[in-house]
């Protein structure tokens, strides 16, 4: 058996979205402090540091930053506790996060990224599949945690990014075992690590602010739980070819205003 836990088409004029703010906080824990704005357009939700530069116009990261932490995330909230539970009604189960993303980078192409992630807290781990102007990676990462095991951190490229095109992504995760795919296709797959809950959401990242700024387009967002005897199922991320572009959506490339 299989269950929507969680679903947001982000385009303005779909059906269930929401006439306030883009991201209403009954659904939606927005990092504070970020360096970040988020709105809802036609292809879907855009996101875009808040600064402008001077000379190119286009949106530029401003606040400096130590390590390529997120500028800006945003991570889905099913209920109170913020997070989605790999035990459901029926016992163990496996969850499925997938999204429609989107990055346009301005300035060096690999100098900003965008991300779909699964962060389990309690062990540290975190699982995703980052964008930039030139590639797609699957992220593979152990943060450091009191428990004392060693941190890691394993990405690998898996494809090539094109600017502005919709590249559907998606995180299926069990109490074993997670799997990264990329328009429908296993890239990779790890050691889930016994994860219990996890957080699921998108984030925004860049080391130094150098006049670089980054566009990302969300088109859909959804949660699927299933129970561990239906591996099989599949729930199709959207019938829209993966070649699809922001740009043919809005007439044009993304302003940033």
């Amino acid at each position: 058996m299989s269950a929507v836990l969680f679903d947001e088409d982000f385009r303005t004029g779909s059906t269930g979205a929401p006439a306030g703010d883009a991201l209403p906080v009954d659904r939606w824990a927005v990092r504070p402090g970020g360096d970040g704005v988020a709105r809802r357009t036609a292809p879907g939700l855009l996101v875009v540091p808040e600064a402008v530069d001077p000379v190119s116009g286009h949106p530029a990261f401003t606040a400096a930053a130590a390590s390529p932490m997120p500028r800006w995330s945003a991570f889905s909230r099913p209920d109170d506790t913020g997070s989605f539970g790999l035990t459901g009604p029926d016992g163990r189960r496996r969850l499925r996060v997938q999204a429609e993303l989107a990055v346009t980078v301005h300035g060096p192409a690999d100098s900003a990224s965008a991300a779909l992630l699964a962060v389990d807290r309690v062990a540290g781990a975190v699982f995703g599949l980052s964008l930039t102007g030139t590639s797609v990676s699957a992220l593979y990462e152990r943060l450091p945690s009191p428990s004392g095991a060693d941190p890691f951190d394993l990405p690998r490229r898996v494809g090539d990014g094109v600017p502005g095109r919709m590249v559907r992504c998606a995180l299926e995760l069990d109490d074993t075992e997670v799997r990264f795919e990329v328009d429908g296709v296993v890239v990779r797959t790890e050691p889930s690590g016994g994860a219990d809950r996890l957080l699921l959401g998108l984030a925004t990242y860049a080391v130094e602010p150098r006049g670089q700024g980054l566009e990302l387009t969300v088109g859909r967002f959804t949660v699927n739980g299933f129970d561990l005897a239906s591996r099989s199922a599949e729930v199709p991320l959207s019938t829209l070819p993966s070649s699809r572009s922001v740009d043919d959506e809005n007439g044009g490339r993304h302003d940033g205003g």
